[in-house]
Formats: structure tokens, sequence, C-alpha cells
């Protein structure tokens, strides 16, 4: 597999670009709601997203990834992430 942020930005067509947020987006929920405790991956970014022969994006790349065990409202005390990706409400 290779990383999305190996393809420049107009080579992917359209309706590909859409379906790899579609993707990205069903692992995303699949992490936070459809396991038994949510994780959180804290470090999303283009190199992280994997396209497979067919273009469909899977991600990877979980190093930093946290575990949030019983409250759901559990506040992480650390900032975690790649500086340019993260929330700017995150960084303290």
């Amino acid at each position: 597999p290779r990383s999305l942020s190996t393809f420049v930005c107009p080579s992917l067509e359209s309706l590909r670009k859409i379906g790899n947020h579609i993707d990205v987006s069903c692992a995303l929920e699949y992490l936070h709601h459809g396991y038994s405790e949510t994780i959180l991956h804290c470090d999303l970014k283009s190199c992280n997203v994997l396209l497979d022969e067919s273009m469909t994006a899977y991600v990877g790349d979980f190093g930093i990834a946290r575990l949030i065990v019983g409250h759901k409202s559990s506040t992480l005390t650390t900032t975690l992430g790649t500086m340019g990706y993260i929330a700017p409400g995150t960084i303290s």
C-alpha cells in the first residue's frame, strides 16, 4: 500500500477523493463507536492514510493511538498528534 501523501492532489479524480473521505470517515466511526471501547487515533494525516491497488483508503499508524476506557467524556491531559494536523483548540 502507498500513503495518500504520495499522490499529488490533482492526480486523484474528485469522485475518488470523495470515496477516500468516506473510507476514512467509516474507519473513524468504527474506532469511535463500533468497538466496545473508544479508540482515538491522535495522528490522522495524509501519510497515515494508506491506499490499496483499487484506491480504497485505510487508516494506519496507530503508534500514538489511545484507548478510552469507561467514561466516553474522558479528557486527555497530554496533547498528542503532529503539529499542523491537530485541532488548534487542543494545544495548551
